[in-house]
Protein backbone atom coordinates (compact mmCIF):
# COMPACT_ATOMS: atom_id res chain seq x y z
CA UNK A 1 0.00 0.00 0.00
CA UNK A 2 1.51 3.31 -1.20
CA UNK A 3 1.11 5.87 1.60
CA UNK A 4 0.83 9.19 -0.81
CA UNK A 5 -2.40 7.59 -1.84
CA UNK A 6 -4.19 8.41 1.36
CA UNK A 7 -2.74 12.17 1.39
CA UNK A 8 -4.05 13.60 -1.86
CA UNK A 9 -5.81 16.50 -0.18
CA UNK A 10 -2.29 17.28 1.84
CA UNK A 11 0.16 17.26 -1.70
CA UNK A 12 1.33 20.90 -0.57
CA UNK A 13 2.48 19.80 2.74
CA UNK A 14 3.70 16.02 2.15
CA UNK A 15 7.14 17.04 2.79
CA UNK A 16 6.13 18.71 6.11
CA UNK A 17 4.36 15.77 7.13
CA UNK A 18 6.71 13.43 6.30
CA UNK A 19 9.32 15.32 8.28
CA UNK A 20 6.73 15.27 11.45
CA UNK A 21 6.29 11.69 11.05
CA UNK A 22 9.69 11.31 11.60
CA UNK A 23 9.65 13.59 14.95
CA UNK A 24 7.13 11.34 16.11
CA UNK A 25 8.35 7.84 15.52
CA UNK A 26 11.55 9.48 17.31
CA UNK A 27 9.88 10.45 20.50
CA UNK A 28 8.24 7.06 20.30
CA UNK A 29 11.10 5.01 20.42
CA UNK A 30 11.08 4.62 23.90
CA UNK A 31 8.22 3.43 24.18
CA UNK A 32 7.78 1.43 21.11
CA UNK A 33 11.07 -0.23 22.26
CA UNK A 34 9.74 -0.49 25.71
CA UNK A 35 7.09 -2.30 24.31
CA UNK A 36 8.54 -4.47 22.21
CA UNK A 37 11.20 -6.07 24.82
CA UNK A 38 8.88 -6.31 27.59
CA UNK A 39 5.95 -7.76 25.68
CA UNK A 40 8.80 -10.12 24.08
CA UNK A 41 9.95 -11.05 27.40
CA UNK A 42 5.97 -12.19 28.32
CA UNK A 43 6.17 -14.43 25.57
CA UNK A 44 9.37 -16.05 26.09
CA UNK A 45 8.52 -17.15 30.19
CA UNK A 46 4.48 -18.36 28.87
CA UNK A 47 5.94 -20.51 26.36
CA UNK A 48 9.39 -21.22 27.85
CA UNK A 49 8.05 -25.07 29.14
CA UNK A 50 6.45 -25.59 25.90
CA UNK A 51 8.74 -25.04 23.18
CA UNK A 52 12.89 -25.52 23.30
CA UNK A 53 14.86 -23.46 24.77
CA UNK A 54 16.87 -22.00 22.06
CA UNK A 55 14.17 -21.35 19.87
CA UNK A 56 12.72 -19.30 22.31
CA UNK A 57 16.19 -17.49 22.86
CA UNK A 58 17.08 -16.93 19.43
CA UNK A 59 13.23 -15.77 18.62
CA UNK A 60 13.65 -12.97 21.57
CA UNK A 61 17.34 -11.96 20.70
CA UNK A 62 16.02 -11.38 17.20
CA UNK A 63 12.77 -9.45 18.70
CA UNK A 64 15.13 -7.05 20.76
CA UNK A 65 17.98 -6.17 18.23
CA UNK A 66 15.91 -3.58 16.25
CA UNK A 67 14.24 -1.54 19.08
CA UNK A 68 18.27 -1.57 21.39
CA UNK A 69 19.39 -0.17 18.09
CA UNK A 70 16.38 2.39 18.38
CA UNK A 71 17.38 3.10 22.00
CA UNK A 72 20.82 3.55 21.10
CA UNK A 73 19.73 6.45 18.51
CA UNK A 74 17.06 7.88 20.41
CA UNK A 75 19.80 8.57 22.87
CA UNK A 76 22.62 9.90 21.15
CA UNK A 77 20.10 12.62 18.83
CA UNK A 78 17.89 13.16 22.03
CA UNK A 79 17.56 17.26 22.75
CA UNK A 80 18.78 18.25 19.01
CA UNK A 81 16.63 20.65 17.16
CA UNK A 82 15.07 18.34 14.23
CA UNK A 83 16.34 19.93 10.91
CA UNK A 84 13.87 21.59 8.06
CA UNK A 85 14.29 19.64 5.58
CA UNK A 86 14.69 15.86 5.90
CA UNK A 87 15.84 13.04 3.32
CA UNK A 88 12.94 10.52 4.31
CA UNK A 89 15.76 7.70 4.55
CA UNK A 90 14.85 7.55 8.12
CA UNK A 91 11.25 6.51 7.07
CA UNK A 92 12.36 4.13 4.61
CA UNK A 93 14.26 2.26 6.93
CA UNK A 94 11.36 1.83 9.43
CA UNK A 95 9.38 0.33 6.74
CA UNK A 96 11.74 -2.40 6.74
CA UNK A 97 12.24 -2.66 10.29
CA UNK A 98 8.00 -2.69 10.79
CA UNK A 99 7.81 -5.47 8.10
CA UNK A 100 11.09 -7.47 10.39
CA UNK A 101 9.71 -7.21 13.58
CA UNK A 102 5.71 -8.10 12.07
CA UNK A 103 7.00 -10.92 10.72
CA UNK A 104 9.04 -12.00 14.17
CA UNK A 105 5.72 -11.76 15.88
CA UNK A 106 3.74 -13.70 13.14
CA UNK A 107 6.16 -16.06 13.94
CA UNK A 108 5.42 -17.57 17.12
CA UNK A 109 2.36 -18.74 15.18
CA UNK A 110 4.65 -20.97 14.27
CA UNK A 111 6.95 -21.75 16.56
CA UNK A 112 4.87 -21.68 19.70
CA UNK A 113 2.04 -23.11 18.14
CA UNK A 114 0.62 -25.94 19.99
CA UNK A 115 -2.03 -28.29 18.08
CA UNK A 116 -3.03 -30.66 21.05
CA UNK A 117 -3.59 -27.29 23.52
CA UNK A 118 -6.53 -24.54 22.70
CA UNK A 119 -5.98 -22.98 25.77
CA UNK A 120 -1.94 -22.03 24.57
CA UNK A 121 -3.95 -21.46 20.84
CA UNK A 122 -6.25 -18.93 22.18
CA UNK A 123 -3.46 -17.41 23.88
CA UNK A 124 -1.17 -16.80 21.43
CA UNK A 125 -4.04 -15.53 19.37
CA UNK A 126 -5.00 -13.09 21.91
CA UNK A 127 -0.74 -12.21 21.92
CA UNK A 128 -0.73 -11.48 18.84
CA UNK A 129 -4.03 -9.50 18.28
CA UNK A 130 -3.17 -7.74 21.18
CA UNK A 131 0.70 -6.67 19.86
CA UNK A 132 -1.17 -5.72 16.65
CA UNK A 133 -3.66 -3.16 18.84
CA UNK A 134 -0.68 -1.83 20.52
CA UNK A 135 1.63 -1.19 17.97
CA UNK A 136 -1.14 0.01 15.33
CA UNK A 137 -1.95 2.58 18.64
CA UNK A 138 2.08 3.39 18.79
CA UNK A 139 2.36 4.01 15.25
CA UNK A 140 -1.36 5.23 14.52
CA UNK A 141 -0.16 8.38 12.32
CA UNK A 142 2.15 6.16 10.35
CA UNK A 143 -0.39 4.11 8.53
CA UNK A 144 2.23 2.63 5.75
CA UNK A 145 4.21 1.42 8.77
CA UNK A 146 1.37 0.16 10.67
CA UNK A 147 -0.30 -2.06 7.65
CA UNK A 148 3.32 -3.50 7.16
CA UNK A 149 3.48 -4.73 10.79
CA UNK A 150 -0.27 -5.99 11.01
CA UNK A 151 -0.15 -7.95 7.70
CA UNK A 152 3.09 -9.85 8.86
CA UNK A 153 2.04 -9.83 12.23
CA UNK A 154 -0.96 -11.64 11.69
CA UNK A 155 -0.59 -13.45 8.34
CA UNK A 156 1.10 -16.26 9.98
CA UNK A 157 -1.66 -17.09 12.51
CA UNK A 158 -4.39 -16.46 9.93
CA UNK A 159 -2.78 -19.07 8.03
CA UNK A 160 -2.36 -21.45 10.66
CA UNK A 161 -5.73 -21.73 11.83
CA UNK A 162 -7.33 -21.73 8.34
CA UNK A 163 -5.23 -24.88 8.23
CA UNK A 164 -6.52 -26.58 11.55
CA UNK A 165 -9.71 -25.94 9.32
CA UNK A 166 -12.22 -26.56 12.54
CA UNK A 167 -14.68 -24.37 13.16
CA UNK A 168 -13.71 -22.43 16.09
CA UNK A 169 -10.51 -22.10 14.19
CA UNK A 170 -12.18 -20.66 11.13
CA UNK A 171 -14.02 -17.67 13.56
CA UNK A 172 -10.88 -16.77 15.05
CA UNK A 173 -9.22 -16.40 11.60
CA UNK A 174 -11.95 -14.42 10.27
CA UNK A 175 -12.16 -12.06 13.28
CA UNK A 176 -8.72 -11.68 13.30
CA UNK A 177 -9.02 -10.43 9.05
CA UNK A 178 -11.50 -8.18 10.45
CA UNK A 179 -9.80 -7.05 13.40
CA UNK A 180 -6.60 -6.56 11.39
CA UNK A 181 -8.60 -4.64 8.82
CA UNK A 182 -10.14 -2.22 11.31
CA UNK A 183 -6.91 -1.61 12.59
CA UNK A 184 -5.58 -0.37 9.24
CA UNK A 185 -8.85 1.75 8.67
CA UNK A 186 -8.32 3.39 12.36
CA UNK A 187 -4.50 3.43 11.55
CA UNK A 188 -5.40 5.85 8.14
CA UNK A 189 -7.87 7.61 10.06
CA UNK A 190 -5.25 8.92 12.55
CA UNK A 191 -2.71 9.75 9.93
CA UNK A 192 -5.57 12.40 8.27
CA UNK A 193 -6.21 13.60 11.46
CA UNK A 194 -2.18 14.16 11.98
CA UNK A 195 -2.35 15.42 8.56
CA UNK A 196 -5.16 17.90 9.11
CA UNK A 197 -3.34 19.28 12.57
CA UNK A 198 -0.05 19.69 10.31
CA UNK A 199 -2.42 21.74 7.80
CA UNK A 200 -3.84 23.77 10.17
CA UNK A 201 -0.41 24.36 12.07
CA UNK A 202 1.03 25.20 8.38
CA UNK A 203 -1.77 27.31 7.74
CA UNK A 204 -1.21 29.16 11.01
CA UNK A 205 2.42 29.34 10.64
CA UNK A 206 1.83 30.90 7.69
CA UNK A 207 -0.58 33.51 8.70
CA UNK A 208 1.77 33.78 11.62
CA UNK A 209 4.25 34.84 9.20
CA UNK A 210 2.36 37.83 7.10
CA UNK A 211 1.06 38.08 10.33
CA UNK A 212 4.80 39.21 11.13
CA UNK A 213 5.65 40.47 8.40
CA UNK A 214 2.81 42.84 7.56
CA UNK A 215 3.34 44.31 11.53
CA UNK A 216 7.20 44.87 10.16
CA UNK A 217 6.59 46.75 7.10
CA UNK A 218 4.08 49.22 9.14
CA UNK A 219 5.97 52.33 10.52
CA UNK A 220 4.20 51.49 13.64
CA UNK A 221 5.17 50.19 16.67
CA UNK A 222 2.81 46.86 16.91
CA UNK A 223 2.29 44.48 19.68
CA UNK A 224 -0.18 41.78 20.59
CA UNK A 225 -0.89 40.78 24.56
CA UNK A 226 -2.99 36.96 25.35
CA UNK A 227 -5.37 36.74 27.88
CA UNK A 228 -2.93 37.04 30.80
CA UNK A 229 -1.23 40.65 29.32
CA UNK A 230 2.35 38.60 28.07
CA UNK A 231 3.49 39.65 25.03
CA UNK A 232 2.83 36.73 22.81
CA UNK A 233 3.96 38.95 19.01
CA UNK A 234 5.58 42.30 18.51
CA UNK A 235 7.47 43.67 15.71
CA UNK A 236 11.20 45.41 16.10
CA UNK A 237 9.89 48.84 16.63
CA UNK A 238 7.75 48.18 19.28
CA UNK A 239 11.07 46.23 20.73
CA UNK A 240 12.82 49.42 20.13
CA UNK A 241 10.81 51.75 21.71
CA UNK A 242 9.42 49.72 24.25
CA UNK A 243 12.26 47.30 25.52
CA UNK A 244 11.50 46.22 28.89
CA UNK A 245 7.54 45.73 28.07
CA UNK A 246 6.32 42.64 28.28
CA UNK A 247 3.41 42.56 30.22
CA UNK A 248 -0.33 44.88 30.46
CA UNK A 249 -2.84 45.34 32.86
CA UNK A 250 -5.73 42.85 31.89
CA UNK A 251 -8.94 44.89 30.93
CA UNK A 252 -7.14 48.08 30.83
CA UNK A 253 -8.01 49.57 27.66
CA UNK A 254 -6.07 53.25 26.73
CA UNK A 255 -7.61 55.63 23.80
CA UNK A 256 -5.42 58.20 22.54
CA UNK A 257 -2.15 57.77 24.83
CA UNK A 258 0.72 60.40 24.18
CA UNK A 259 4.18 58.95 25.28
CA UNK A 260 7.40 60.38 25.00
CA UNK A 261 10.35 57.90 24.03
CA UNK A 262 13.63 59.58 24.72
CA UNK A 263 13.21 62.07 21.94
CA UNK A 264 10.29 60.55 20.37
CA UNK A 265 6.65 61.25 20.84
CA UNK A 266 4.06 58.53 20.57
CA UNK A 267 0.55 58.48 20.18
CA UNK A 268 -1.29 55.20 20.71
CA UNK A 269 -3.47 52.65 22.12
CA UNK A 270 -3.80 49.28 23.96
CA UNK A 271 -7.67 47.93 23.23
CA UNK A 272 -8.88 44.37 23.80
CA UNK A 273 -9.25 42.25 20.66
CA UNK A 274 -12.79 40.11 20.48
CA UNK A 275 -12.03 37.13 21.15
CA UNK A 276 -9.47 37.36 24.06
CA UNK A 277 -5.95 39.20 24.27
CA UNK A 278 -5.50 43.32 23.52
CA UNK A 279 -3.31 44.91 20.75
CA UNK A 280 -1.13 47.36 21.11
CA UNK A 281 -0.45 50.23 18.56
CA UNK A 282 1.81 53.11 18.42
CA UNK A 283 2.64 55.88 15.71
CA UNK A 284 5.50 58.22 15.91
CA UNK A 285 3.81 61.78 15.93
CA UNK A 286 7.06 63.37 16.85
CA UNK A 287 6.89 65.79 13.19
CA UNK A 288 2.99 66.36 14.42
CA UNK A 289 4.02 67.77 17.90
CA UNK A 290 6.26 69.50 16.40
CA UNK A 291 4.14 71.08 14.20
CA UNK A 292 1.26 71.31 17.00
CA UNK A 293 4.27 73.17 18.84
CA UNK A 294 4.33 75.93 15.67
CA UNK A 295 1.35 76.47 15.51
CA UNK A 296 0.53 77.14 19.33
CA UNK A 297 3.89 79.56 18.96
CA UNK A 298 2.23 81.18 16.01
CA UNK A 299 -1.14 81.25 17.59
CA UNK A 300 0.39 83.08 20.61
CA UNK A 301 1.78 84.88 18.00
CA UNK A 302 -0.92 86.37 16.30
CA UNK A 303 -3.45 86.60 19.38
CA UNK A 304 -0.50 89.22 21.01
CA UNK A 305 -0.02 91.17 17.21
CA UNK A 306 -4.02 91.27 17.73
CA UNK A 307 -4.35 92.47 20.67
CA UNK A 308 -1.43 94.85 19.45
CA UNK A 309 -3.33 95.77 16.74
CA UNK A 310 -6.72 96.99 18.49
CA UNK A 311 -4.45 98.74 20.98
CA UNK A 312 -3.24 100.68 18.06
CA UNK A 313 -6.39 101.25 16.40
CA UNK A 314 -7.59 102.26 19.96
CA UNK A 315 -4.38 104.83 20.00
CA UNK A 316 -5.91 105.91 16.34
CA UNK A 317 -9.29 106.36 17.42
CA UNK A 318 -8.44 108.17 20.38
CA UNK A 319 -6.17 110.44 17.89
CA UNK A 320 -8.66 111.11 15.03
CA UNK A 321 -11.33 111.89 17.84
CA UNK A 322 -9.15 114.46 19.69
CA UNK A 323 -8.02 115.36 16.43
CA UNK A 324 -11.39 116.15 14.89
CA UNK A 325 -12.35 117.82 18.27
CA UNK A 326 -9.10 120.73 17.85
CA UNK A 327 -9.74 120.76 14.53
CA UNK A 328 -13.78 121.76 14.21
CA UNK A 329 -13.36 124.36 16.60
CA UNK A 330 -11.13 126.68 13.93
CA UNK A 331 -13.01 125.42 10.95
CA UNK A 332 -15.97 126.82 12.74
CA UNK A 333 -14.72 130.34 13.41
CA UNK A 334 -13.41 130.17 9.66
CA UNK A 335 -17.48 129.36 8.59
CA UNK A 336 -18.78 131.99 10.75
CA UNK A 337 -16.02 134.91 9.88
CA UNK A 338 -16.62 134.34 6.23
CA UNK A 339 -20.19 133.97 6.49
CA UNK A 340 -19.97 137.21 8.33
CA UNK A 341 -17.96 139.07 5.84
CA UNK A 342 -19.50 137.73 2.82
CA UNK A 343 -23.02 139.55 4.10
CA UNK A 344 -20.82 142.40 5.26
CA UNK A 345 -22.42 143.15 8.27
CA UNK A 346 -20.26 145.51 9.19
CA UNK A 347 -19.50 147.77 6.01
CA UNK A 348 -18.58 147.19 2.60
CA UNK A 349 -15.42 144.48 1.38
CA UNK A 350 -14.73 146.39 -1.29
CA UNK A 351 -13.40 144.38 -4.98
CA UNK A 352 -16.42 141.91 -5.61
CA UNK A 353 -13.56 139.60 -5.95
CA UNK A 354 -13.29 139.28 -2.56
CA UNK A 355 -16.71 138.15 -1.91
CA UNK A 356 -16.09 135.12 -4.76
CA UNK A 357 -12.87 133.87 -2.49
CA UNK A 358 -15.18 134.51 1.08
CA UNK A 359 -17.68 131.93 -0.58
CA UNK A 360 -15.03 129.49 -2.00
CA UNK A 361 -13.43 129.46 1.88
CA UNK A 362 -16.82 128.68 3.25
CA UNK A 363 -17.75 125.96 0.74
CA UNK A 364 -13.94 124.43 1.27
CA UNK A 365 -14.88 124.84 5.33
CA UNK A 366 -17.90 123.00 5.34
CA UNK A 367 -16.75 120.17 3.20
CA UNK A 368 -13.44 119.86 5.29
CA UNK A 369 -16.02 119.77 8.25
CA UNK A 370 -18.12 117.14 6.83
CA UNK A 371 -14.95 114.74 6.24
CA UNK A 372 -13.73 115.46 10.19
CA UNK A 373 -17.53 114.78 10.84
CA UNK A 374 -17.22 111.46 9.14
CA UNK A 375 -13.82 110.32 10.57
CA UNK A 376 -15.01 111.67 14.50
CA UNK A 377 -18.13 108.88 13.55
CA UNK A 378 -15.72 106.07 12.47
CA UNK A 379 -13.47 106.52 15.49
CA UNK A 380 -16.60 106.45 17.47
CA UNK A 381 -17.81 103.04 16.00
CA UNK A 382 -14.53 101.52 15.50
CA UNK A 383 -13.14 102.70 19.51
CA UNK A 384 -17.03 101.32 20.64
CA UNK A 385 -17.85 104.75 21.83
CA UNK A 386 -20.79 105.23 19.87
CA UNK A 387 -24.12 104.76 21.63
CA UNK A 388 -26.93 103.46 20.21
CA UNK A 389 -30.28 104.67 21.95
CA UNK A 390 -33.48 102.77 20.35
CA UNK A 391 -36.48 104.18 20.00
CA UNK A 392 -40.23 104.56 18.24
CA UNK A 393 -39.11 106.23 14.89
CA UNK A 394 -41.84 107.02 12.16
CA UNK A 395 -39.20 105.58 9.19
CA UNK A 396 -41.93 108.19 6.63
CA UNK A 397 -40.90 111.13 8.39
CA UNK A 398 -37.04 110.16 8.17
CA UNK A 399 -37.38 109.20 4.08
CA UNK A 400 -39.03 112.60 3.84
CA UNK A 401 -36.19 115.03 5.96
CA UNK A 402 -32.94 113.06 4.35
CA UNK A 403 -35.12 113.19 0.97
CA UNK A 404 -35.33 117.39 1.64
CA UNK A 405 -31.93 117.59 2.66
CA UNK A 406 -30.00 116.01 0.02
CA UNK A 407 -32.12 117.23 -2.66
CA UNK A 408 -31.57 120.65 -0.83
CA UNK A 409 -27.79 120.29 -1.38
CA UNK A 410 -28.12 119.03 -4.81
CA UNK A 411 -30.14 121.37 -6.03
CA UNK A 412 -27.84 123.47 -7.36
CA UNK A 413 -25.96 120.74 -9.56
CA UNK A 414 -28.67 119.41 -11.11
CA UNK A 415 -32.23 120.13 -9.55
CA UNK A 416 -33.57 116.88 -9.63
CA UNK A 417 -35.96 114.90 -7.21
CA UNK A 418 -36.01 111.41 -5.46
CA UNK A 419 -39.09 109.00 -6.22
CA UNK A 420 -40.28 107.82 -2.33
CA UNK A 421 -42.42 104.83 -1.62
CA UNK A 422 -43.10 103.97 1.79
CA UNK A 423 -45.22 101.44 3.33
CA UNK A 424 -47.44 102.07 5.99
CA UNK A 425 -47.08 98.75 7.76
CA UNK A 426 -42.98 99.36 7.58
CA UNK A 427 -43.16 102.88 8.94
CA UNK A 428 -42.91 102.18 12.50
CA UNK A 429 -39.96 100.88 13.88
CA UNK A 430 -37.70 100.83 16.95
CA UNK A 431 -34.38 102.32 15.81
CA UNK A 432 -32.11 104.68 16.85
CA UNK A 433 -32.91 108.20 14.90
CA UNK A 434 -29.63 109.68 14.87
CA UNK A 435 -28.10 106.96 13.23
CA UNK A 436 -30.84 105.78 10.83
CA UNK A 437 -30.69 109.54 9.03
CA UNK A 438 -27.01 109.31 8.96
CA UNK A 439 -27.68 105.97 7.10
CA UNK A 440 -30.09 107.07 4.41
CA UNK A 441 -28.56 110.83 3.98
CA UNK A 442 -24.99 108.96 3.04
CA UNK A 443 -27.07 106.49 0.52
CA UNK A 444 -28.70 109.15 -0.91
CA UNK A 445 -25.92 111.66 -0.79
CA UNK A 446 -23.77 108.80 -2.73
CA UNK A 447 -26.69 107.94 -5.09
CA UNK A 448 -27.01 111.91 -6.15
CA UNK A 449 -23.43 112.01 -6.48
CA UNK A 450 -22.90 109.30 -9.00
CA UNK A 451 -26.61 109.57 -11.09
CA UNK A 452 -26.16 111.81 -13.87
CA UNK A 453 -28.77 114.79 -14.75
CA UNK A 454 -31.05 112.60 -16.92
CA UNK A 455 -30.72 109.15 -14.31
CA UNK A 456 -33.15 108.24 -11.27
CA UNK A 457 -32.60 107.72 -7.42
CA UNK A 458 -35.31 106.06 -5.63
CA UNK A 459 -36.18 105.16 -2.09
CA UNK A 460 -38.17 102.11 -1.51
CA UNK A 461 -39.23 101.01 2.16
CA UNK A 462 -41.48 97.50 2.04
CA UNK A 463 -42.17 95.11 4.47
CA UNK A 464 -41.43 91.33 3.60
CA UNK A 465 -43.61 88.52 3.99
CA UNK A 466 -41.70 86.98 7.20
CA UNK A 467 -42.14 90.22 8.80
CA UNK A 468 -38.40 92.16 7.82
CA UNK A 469 -38.27 95.58 6.41
CA UNK A 470 -36.59 96.29 3.43
CA UNK A 471 -35.13 100.06 2.92
CA UNK A 472 -33.50 99.89 -0.60
CA UNK A 473 -32.11 103.25 -1.96
CA UNK A 474 -31.65 102.83 -5.75
CA UNK A 475 -30.37 105.10 -8.58
CA UNK A 476 -29.09 104.41 -12.44
CA UNK A 477 -26.30 105.94 -12.13
CA UNK A 478 -22.59 105.25 -13.43
CA UNK A 479 -22.41 101.72 -10.75
CA UNK A 480 -19.94 99.66 -9.42
CA UNK A 481 -17.55 97.14 -11.24
CA UNK A 482 -17.99 93.62 -9.66
CA UNK A 483 -14.55 93.11 -8.92
CA UNK A 484 -14.98 95.82 -6.66
CA UNK A 485 -18.35 95.30 -4.98
CA UNK A 486 -16.57 92.93 -2.18
CA UNK A 487 -14.32 95.90 -0.83
CA UNK A 488 -17.25 99.09 -1.29
CA UNK A 489 -18.05 99.32 2.65
CA UNK A 490 -14.15 99.05 3.46
CA UNK A 491 -13.12 102.76 5.20
CA UNK A 492 -11.27 104.86 2.61
CA UNK A 493 -12.25 102.68 -0.34
CA UNK A 494 -13.07 104.55 -3.61
CA UNK A 495 -13.51 103.22 -7.01
CA UNK A 496 -11.86 106.01 -8.59
CA UNK A 497 -8.10 106.92 -8.66
CA UNK A 498 -6.86 109.61 -6.87
CA UNK A 499 -5.73 111.07 -9.92
CA UNK A 500 -8.70 110.45 -11.94
CA UNK A 501 -11.35 111.44 -9.24
CA UNK A 502 -14.50 112.89 -10.86
CA UNK A 503 -16.06 113.00 -7.59
CA UNK A 504 -15.30 113.92 -4.04
CA UNK A 505 -15.80 112.35 -0.81
CA UNK A 506 -13.56 110.02 1.59
CA UNK A 507 -15.10 106.85 1.42
CA UNK A 508 -15.98 106.53 4.56
CA UNK A 509 -20.05 107.07 4.09
CA UNK A 510 -20.89 103.48 3.08
CA UNK A 511 -19.18 102.07 5.87
CA UNK A 512 -19.80 104.38 8.00
CA UNK A 513 -23.59 103.15 7.25
CA UNK A 514 -22.62 99.54 7.15
CA UNK A 515 -21.47 99.96 11.02
CA UNK A 516 -24.28 102.18 11.84
CA UNK A 517 -27.13 99.52 10.75
CA UNK A 518 -25.39 96.30 12.23
CA UNK A 519 -25.40 97.78 15.49
CA UNK A 520 -29.06 98.23 15.48
CA UNK A 521 -29.50 94.73 14.56
CA UNK A 522 -29.43 94.86 10.66
CA UNK A 523 -27.21 94.44 7.58
CA UNK A 524 -26.85 96.25 4.51
CA UNK A 525 -26.56 94.71 1.19
CA UNK A 526 -24.65 96.49 -2.06
CA UNK A 527 -26.16 95.52 -5.35
CA UNK A 528 -24.73 97.43 -8.57
CA UNK A 529 -23.73 97.00 -12.01
CA UNK A 530 -21.58 98.96 -13.73
CA UNK A 531 -22.97 101.38 -16.15
CA UNK A 532 -26.69 100.38 -14.86
CA UNK A 533 -27.03 102.17 -11.30
CA UNK A 534 -26.30 100.47 -7.81
CA UNK A 535 -29.20 99.68 -5.01
CA UNK A 536 -28.54 98.96 -1.25
CA UNK A 537 -30.66 97.59 0.37
CA UNK A 538 -30.87 97.64 4.57
CA UNK A 539 -32.83 94.87 6.01
CA UNK A 540 -34.03 94.81 9.86
CA UNK A 541 -35.28 91.45 11.25
CA UNK A 542 -39.49 91.57 12.65
CA UNK A 543 -38.03 92.16 16.15
CA UNK A 544 -37.51 96.18 15.29
CA UNK A 545 -41.18 96.73 13.90
CA UNK A 546 -43.69 97.96 16.78
CA UNK A 547 -46.29 96.44 17.33
CA UNK A 548 -45.43 93.33 15.24
CA UNK A 549 -46.66 89.85 16.82
CA UNK A 550 -43.44 88.06 16.63
CA UNK A 551 -44.13 85.05 18.72
CA UNK A 552 -47.68 84.50 16.67
CA UNK A 553 -46.05 84.38 13.34
CA UNK A 554 -42.78 82.11 14.75
CA UNK A 555 -45.63 79.61 16.42
CA UNK A 556 -47.60 79.24 13.18
CA UNK A 557 -44.12 79.09 10.95
CA UNK A 558 -42.92 76.04 13.44
CA UNK A 559 -46.35 74.37 13.24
Amino acid sequence: MRQNTLTTDFRAIWPEIRRQQQIFLVNQAPLFASVMLTSGLLIAVAFWKFSPHWVILLWYSLVGVLPIFQLEAWWKFRGRPMPKVTSGKTLDRAKWGSLYLGGLWGATAILFYTPDSISHQMLLAVVLTGMAAGTAAVMGPTPSLCARFLIACLSALVLRLLWEGQVTHLVIAIMAVFFCFALVKGSQVNFKQFAQIIAFSNELEIARTHLVNAIESTNDAFAIFDLQGQLAIANRRFLRWFPGQTHVQTGETQETVYRQVNDVWLQGSVRPIDGGGYVSVYTDVTALKEREDQLLTASHQAELARLQAEEANRAKSEFLANMSHELRTPLNAIMGFSELMSSELFGPIGAPKYKEYLKDIHTSASHLLSIISDILDLSKIESLNYKIELEEIDLGEVVNWVVALATQKRDAINGRTIDVQVADEARHLELDLRAMKQVLLNLVSNAMKFTPHEGRVGIRVVAEADGSVRITVWDTGIGIPKDRLEWVKRPFTQFESAFHKKFQGTGLGLSISDALVKMQGGHLIVDSEEGKGTQVTVIFPPERRVGFPIEEIRSIGAA
